[in-house]
Formats: C-alpha cells, structure tokens, sequence
C-alpha cells in the first residue's frame, strides 16, 4: 500500500510532482523483488499519481487507486483485492504523465491545447498528450463485451450552447450502445458486475475540435 501523506498533499497544499513520494517507487520495487508472490499496488492519493513504473511489472497483479477511504476503507479494499466485491469504479480524472508537472505551470489556467507553447492542454476533454491511464478507465472481475447497434448520427445543437455553426457529431444515442458480460473464471463469490456504458461528443465545424461527456 502506497499512501500518499498530508504533508505532501492538503487542503492549501498542492503536490509539486506527480510521482509517488519520497522513496515510496524505490519501496514498492524492492517488495516486488523480495516476494515470489503476486503484489497488489494500493494507492491512496486525492489525485492522479504516474505509476507507469509499476504497469508492464508481471508480478504487479493490479493497480488500485482507493482516494481517502475513511475508516472502512480496509475492509473494502481487502472484499475487492480477495473477491469478495466486483468492483466497477471507474477513475474521475486523468492520470498524466510525471512531464505533465514540468509542462502546465500551476498558475496557467487555460484549458485548450497549444502547440505555439507546448501546452498539451486539461482534462479529458481537452488534453492531446499521453496518459497513464485515462479518465473512466477502470476494471472488474467480470469481461464486458461492447458493441454499437446502429450507425453513427448527427444532430444540431442549440445556438446559445456552442459557438456559430458548430455541430455535435455522436458516435451512438445512449440507447443504442449495447454490451454482454462474461463472469471471470473462480474468485468470485457472489454473480457479476456492473458496467458504465460511456458517451463522448465530438463538437466540430467552425471551431476546435472537443469532447466532453453527453447523455
């Protein structure tokens, strides 16, 4: 378990990195060199932490980022890590790179890309760059099969919402997303899991091209 301490991260307290503190990488790879077994990687964190050093280890069998749990959350992370729970959370932002500190200045409020200032840009919606793992992405013990059931379309928004003449191109209604679920094999003690079916919109014709979260 990999915590990340209030003296370091705090309300009035912004992390100056985005890598795990002090010698706590140098730690998890010594556990993972000293064990023959399987090592789970707990992180609790009130933001994203770059653990691409731990993602490609074969004996890292998961990742988890828990937040602040409170008092329960030992018992919690113990029912996902033993499968007792399915779980289906999925992560409420974007996980960056260690770089990303060194690109955006904390006072730069701007969101869009720019290429005349190699800024890669903020969240989901807007950042071009590489990630270490993606806003929503998540797993469970359970295999989800997704598939669209009709074909792309696209629709016209109101003219107070976006700028003159943009468009709203949608990859599917939300009705028309559809997904089948295959339990995995043992370790679980109780039926499936949950899935969130995810829509992006991509707004185009006359602007910048974006994406943000509709339904």
């Amino acid at each position: 378990m990999s915590p990340d301490v209030t003296s370091i991260e705090a309300e009035g307290l912004d992390r100056e990195t985005l890598t795990l503190p002090g010698f706590q990488e140098k730690l998890v790879n010594q556990v993972v060199n000293a064990t023959e077994g399987t090592v789970i990687l707990v992180i609790m964190s009130a933001g994203p932490i770059d653990v691409s050093f731990a993602k490609n280890v074969t004996k890292i069998g998961g990742i988890i980022w828990v937040g602040y749990p409170g008092q329960a959350g030992g018992d919690a992370i113990a029912q996902v890590i033993f499968g007792d729970y399915n779980p289906a959370g999925r992560l409420p932002f974007t996980w960056y790179p260690k770089e990303y500190a060194d690109q955006v200045q904390m006072t730069d409020m701007n969101m869009r890309a720019n290429t005349s200032r190699n800024f890669p840009g903020r969240t989901y919606r807007f950042y071009t760059g590489k990630t270490v793992y993606e806003f929503g992405h998540g797993l469970s013990y359970s295999t989800f099969t997704k598939f669209i059931k009709s074909a792309p379309s696209t629709e016209q928004r109101a003219k107070g919402r976006r700028p003159r003449g943009a468009s709203v191109l949608e990859t599917a209604t939300l009705g028309d997303v559809g997904w089948s679920t295959k339990p995995a094999a043992g370790g679980l003690s109780e039926g499936g899991g949950e899935e969130l079916a995810g829509k992006a919109c991509n707004h185009e014709g006359g602007c910048v091209q974006e994406t943000e979260l509709c339904g």
